[in-house]
This record gives C-alpha cells, sequence and structure tokens, in this order.
C-alpha cells in the first residue's frame, strides 16, 4: 500500500481534499511527498501523523517519510519523544 492510499483510509473525504492545506504546503509539494515520502520535513511528518492519527514513527519505518529531510538528531528526538509520551513521564 503508498501512503496516499493509507492516507486515503485513514483520513475523510474532506480532510484527503483539504490535505494540503491541513499540512500548510502546496498542492505541487503535496504531489511531490507521495512520489517520494522521503523529502518530508518534521513539520509536515508530525502534522501528517496527527492527522491521520498515527505514530510518526510508523510514517518513518513504514514508508520511509523524511528520512532526506530530517536529520538523526532530529528523528532520536521524536523516538525519544514518543517513548516519553508512551511511559507517562
Amino acid at each position: 500500500m503508498s501512503l496516499q492510499n493509507e492516507i486515503q483510509t485513514k483520513v475523510t473525504f474532506t480532510q484527503y481534499q483539504q490535505l494540503n492545506e491541513l499540512l500548510g504546503i502546496s498542492p505541487h509539494r503535496l504531489t511531490k511527498i507521495f512520489n517520494d515520502p522521503q523529502i518530508m520535513n518534521v513539520e509536515e511528518l508530525t502534522k501528517l501523523s496527527e492527522l491521520m492519527n498515527v505514530d510518526y514513527n510508523y510514517l518513518i519505518d513504514t514508508y520511509n517519510c523524511a528520512t532526506k529531510g530530517i536529520t538523526l538528531y532530529e528523528y532520536f528526538q521524536l523516538k525519544e519523544k514518543t517513548i516519553t509520551a508512551s511511559s507517562g513521564i
């Protein structure tokens, strides 16, 4: 399943139609992300994960989202936030 297909299954029709606006990006940028999820940045990744109601680590691990637009430091900070949030600290 592609990232685009997964998004379609996780959001409402209206949300999907307004996805670029909800993510704060242009329609052209959204098309580029659908074609290559690796180019996402941290802000786009976190907004999309919130909209889809999935953990951003799932998007990184499954679709390689933001692997070109995120540093290892940012990646490990995101991982730590997930661990901290899930442990209730």
